[in-house]
Formats: structure tokens, sequence, C-alpha cells
């Protein structure tokens, strides 16, 4: 999976879903934050705590499709990091 997408709208998409990230949880899995990238040119974020999931799609410029998961609060901490400009 490679893309590039504006840091602002990827902030925003994962402080929408890291709200139902549980602080605890006994499966390792539910604090991630699932991302999929798709040829339409669009990052899907998803996150569950199994008894609600919320999604965000936001534009990206998508080289390579694919999908995995990234620790939620990490990915968050690295996105506040990086320097706000337009991708490309």
């Amino acid at each position: 999976m490679r893309l590039s997408c504006a840091q602002e709208a990827l902030a925003d998409a994962l402080a929408t879903v890291e709200r139902v990230v549980p602080g605890k949880t006994t499966l390792p899995v539910l604090s991630n934050v699932l991302l999929e990238a798709d040829a339409a040119g669009a990052l899907r974020l998803a996150a569950t705590n199994l008894e609600l999931t919320v999604s965000r799609r936001i534009r990206a410029a998508v080289q390579s499709e694919g999908n995995t998961t990234v620790p939620a609060r990490l990915l968050a901490e690295h996105v506040a990091l990086l320097d706000s400009c337009a991708p490309g």
C-alpha cells in the first residue's frame, strides 16, 4: 500500500474513528485502526469496539492498493507531527 493525502484530512478522519477505540481491551486488535487504500483514489479508515464501528473515507493519491491495521493512538501522534502541506 502506497499513497499520499492531505495531513489535515488524515488527522481529521483519525480523530473521528479514534473515538471508538477502547482505552483498555483484552483484544489488542481493537486498539488499531484499519486503513484501506483503493484504486478509486480513496483511503478508508475504520475502528470498532465490537459494539460500534466508525468509518471515514478521504481522498488520496493511491499508487498501490492495500490494507493494514495500525495502532490508532500511535498513528494519530505521528500524523500530528507531520507538516501541513498538500500531497504531491
